[in-house]
């Protein structure tokens, strides 16, 4: 992709194209008299330039999402108010017919007032109408803006991925160091390092397997005179 991407930026510059960029831009009447092999940083560079604007446009749509998000709420709201004031209008209406039914007050007053709360609540009821369509249409709105961020977010995370795939493959091409091997019995404890090594001295056994000596057991007389005394066997 970057060795496609790269020529045709190449033809762009030697047809005479020029970028002027946020920078001015560099003279692509100069760049064009590179030679192709020695563009690789160019085109990275260009490549890194085209997943960066990705990642602006983005950001806008995110923008664009957080602002009618906003526009719902507010919406919404507006909403919200026109219903309490249908039903304000309605308790108004309710209160009025019971006092015509009851015949008290002023008949002139009360059909007047009647007539009114009446024109009010269809002027009410055009203007949910009105607001109700706000709401759906910005509903509309974000759930397309979720389904270009969706997009646009699947679409930069492949062009990464593609990247990381083609660095490791010129990596590859370009010679990668053979694993070094481990000699594992080099790194084995030894006998005499664990202690398992047997060494024929005397070893101190824990106080559950040593032996009681008998009392009525026969000592056993010592061969040399001399060890009588260490041993307390003397007659």
């Amino acid at each position: 992709m970057k060795k496609i991407f790269g020529a045709v930026c190449l033809l762009g510059l030697l047809s005479g194209c020029t970028t002027t960029g946020v920078f001015g831009g560099v003279d692509d009447s100069l760049v064009g008299q590179i030679p192709s092999s020695e563009m690789g940083e160019v085109y990275s560079a260009m490549d890194r330039l085209d997943l960066a604007e990705e990642e602006l446009k983005l950001a806008e749509l995110r923008t664009s999402r957080a602002e009618r998000q906003e526009q719902l709420a507010e919406h919404e709201e507006e909403l919200a108010e026109n219903r309490v004031e249908h039903r304000e209008i309605e308790v108004e209406i309710a209160k009025l017919e019971a006092l015509e039914a009851q015949n008290l007050g002023d008949p002139a007053k009360n059909v007047k007032a009647l007539n009114d709360y009446r024109a009010d609540k269809l002027k009410n009821e055009t203007e949910r109408f009105g607001l109700e369509a706000e709401v759906k249409k910005t509903r509309h709105l974000i759930e397309d803006l979720d389904l270009r961020i969706a997009e646009q977010e699947r679409m930069i995370r492949n062009v990464r991925k593609f990247k990381a795939a083609e660095s490791s493959s010129e990596m590859d091409e370009g010679g990668t160091p053979e694993p070094v091997e481990t000699d594992l019995g080099n790194e084995m404890p030894s006998d005499d390092a664990s202690g398992m090594q047997s060494t024929g001295d005397e070893v101190d056994l824990p106080d559950y397997l040593q032996v009681e000596e008998d009392p009525d057991a026969t000592p056993v007389k010592p061969d040399h005179p001399e060890d009588i005394n260490e041993s307390g066997l003397a007659e």
